[in-house]
């Protein structure tokens, strides 16, 4: 695990648990985020937009001149013009990979050019994946992040979820099919062989919802109305992250963001 990321937060489940219908992960703040930390959020959130291997080949193939500017350039977007459940995904593509061991096959950022472009509804795809190259757990993840109150985040994703559950062939999935499909990636033929069996059963499925809050926002009300909710889901989790100043931390990585250097990246 990323030593500032162990630094910053903890995860846990939340035991014992009032709620039935679904279980529920604490994500809490150990430490106010210092310059490394803050460092290490942006460089997540540059992560998600390149390949780090990409910018690393660009760089020794082209140099530095000819394509710093345009990097940076496509990275200096300010928070009016960046969605929020952007950085949301992003605060939780992390914290699947690090703290629950799962791989994101397909970064949805990475493929998203203008801030206007249709993108799948659900905001992530996670697998686990064993030594054999065998996906053995397929997550749908649907992210919230709110720096206001509300208390219906957790609900409403719920609803985009089912809306996955309940399709065919998901969104989400014709994304990252066709994606690992042009890349002839490794895992194309594991992942479409996961197409064929859950049209049979999708026993290996789960539906996480991922909600990051401004501390002093967050209410318990979000969770009680999901619980009020039918739940029609199998295995569904809701990942809580809080975190204390939330809206200055974001323009904190932003203006980071927007000053790194390539090297930064490698």
């Amino acid at each position: 695990m990323s030593e500032p990321l162990n630094k910053w937060l903890s995860c846990c489940y939340r035991t014992p648990c009032r709620y039935i219908q679904f279980r529920v992960i604490d994500i809490q703040e150990q430490c106010v985020p210092n310059e490394e930390i803050k460092s290490f959020i942006s460089s997540s959130l540059a992560f998600e937009r390149f390949d780090p291997s990409f910018i690393q080949d660009m760089v020794r193939e082209l140099g530095w001149e000819s394509i710093a500017e345009e990097i940076i350039e496509s990275n200096s977007e300010d928070l009016s013009s960046f969605h929020k459940g952007d950085i949301g995904e992003m605060f939780f593509s992390v914290i699947l990979r690090e703290f629950h061991n799962y791989t994101i096959p397909v970064p949805k950022l990475r493929s998203k050019m203008i801030t206007a472009q249709s993108q799948p509804r659900t905001d992530i795809l996670a697998l686990k994946i064993d030594q054999n190259n065998t996906i053995t757990e397929v997550c749908y993840f649907e992210v919230k992040l709110r720096t206001t109150s509300d208390n219906y985040s957790a609900t409403d994703s719920y609803l985009q979820l089912m809306d996955a559950f309940n399709s065919r062939t998901p969104s989400i999935i014709k994304f990252v099919a066709s994606r690992l499909y042009e890349l002839n990636d490794p895992l194309c033929d594991n992942f479409f062989s996961y197409l064929t069996q859950r049209r049979i059963s999708g026993d290996i499925d789960n539906f996480q919802i991922g909600l990051c809050y401004e501390k002093e926002n967050w209410d318990e009300k979000v969770l009680e109305n999901l619980e009020d909710t039918e739940i029609e889901l199998p295995n569904l989790t809701t990942q809580i992250l809080q975190i204390e100043n939330l809206r200055a931390l974001l323009n904190d990585i932003f203006n980071d963001s927007n000053e790194k250097k390539v090297s930064n990246h490698k």
